[in-house]
């Protein structure tokens, strides 16, 4: 229900969802819960147990959009799902989930790095303007962090910015990011909304484009009353 009220009371168009814990079966109930009227979700379950990507959207801009979740590039460190939204111009949006690397999952930030320049690459050949978000469990807070540092610089590399400059996690660091170009001139502000049952806040953004038109549906209906 936080999601639904966090959607509602922001007037939320589009939230990407990160650690989701949802099954592939099982969990069609919580999914229902957490959809509003006139919302569409889509869910992207990891094959372990934790990590999980989920889109929820207006129903208006699924009608000009496309979800993918599947990719010619390695990135076996990161989970990863892409949103385009058509209304006219091009939207590019991706959303990233970093597990933190541990000895059980085997994860590298080295691997990461050089995963996360194939994905820039391939961001780089895209059209239209470009957001990327999520959770990327890297300090962005402290500059003297080496993974902050390279990360940071690879994305300068690519003439990409991060705007979150706030603590997003609850023990006060920058974990949390919003990468955009300048020259799209599409982030309006960056925000978060604390309190929350996550060890994260959840982080928004407003941006500088289109909405697709709302569809119009024409119904006849008959008055059953008034029939003989």
């Amino acid at each position: 229900m936080e999601i639904t009220n966090l959607v509602r009371d922001e007037c939320v168009d589009i939230f990407f969802i990160t650690e989701t814990w949802l099954k592939c079966q099982g969990d069609e109930a919580n999914i229902v819960d957490m959809t509003p009227v006139g919302y569409a979700l889509r869910s992207f379950p990891r094959a372990t147990r934790a990590g999980g990507l989920a889109i929820l959207l207006r129903d208006n801009i699924l009608d000009h959009a496309t979800i993918t979740s599947s990719f010619s590039f390695p990135h076996t460190t990161f989970e990863l799902v892409q949103l385009t939204v058509k209304s006219p111009a091009v939207t590019q949006l991706f959303c990233l989930y970093r597990p933190p690397p541990s000895k059980r999952n085997q994860l590298t930030d080295a691997a990461f790095i050089t995963e996360f320049a194939d994905f820039l690459e391939h961001c780089n050949l895209l059209p239209g303007s470009l957001i990327i978000t999520g959770d990327f469990n890297v300090h962005f807070d402290d500059p003297k962090n080496s993974l902050a540092r390279r990360t940071v610089e690879l994305l300068e590399m690519y003439g990409l910015s991060q705007a979150v400059d706030f603590p997003t996690h609850r023990h006060g660091h920058t974990l949390d990011g919003v990468v955009f170009r300048e020259e799209d001139r599409l982030l309006r502000s960056v925000s978060c909304v604390h309190g929350m049952s996550s060890d994260h806040a959840a982080v928004m953004i407003y941006l500088q484009v289109a909405k697709p038109a709302q569809l119009q549906v024409f119904q006849t209906v008959r008055n059953l009353r008034g029939v003989d």
